[in-house]
């Protein structure tokens, strides 16, 4: 899980370093580039990294679903069955 999560989490740095950095090359100072990159980074992420969130959420399901089994079978065992 932490491959995607990790590819997921640095296209999203990446989107909005790149955002900024053209804010910054443009003229747009401090505080205002970094909201604004901040906003539309956000909108681009979601139509851009859809393929690594993709992958991030069926890992996410995988874990989910084999804790799920590891702790049905835990508690078998502390059952006694």
């Amino acid at each position: 899980m932490i491959k995607p999560l990790a590819i997921y989490l640095l296209g999203r740095l990446a989107a909005f370093a790149i955002l900024l950095a053209l804010l910054w090359a443009v003229g747009v100072d401090g505080f205002v580039a970094v909201l604004i990159a901040l906003v539309v980074s956000v909108p681009l992420s979601y139509v851009v990294l859809r393929r690594q969130r993709d992958d991030l959420t069926a890992a996410l399901l995988h874990r989910a679903q084999r804790k799920a089994v590891e702790r049905e079978e835990l508690r078998s065992q502390l059952r006694g069955r």
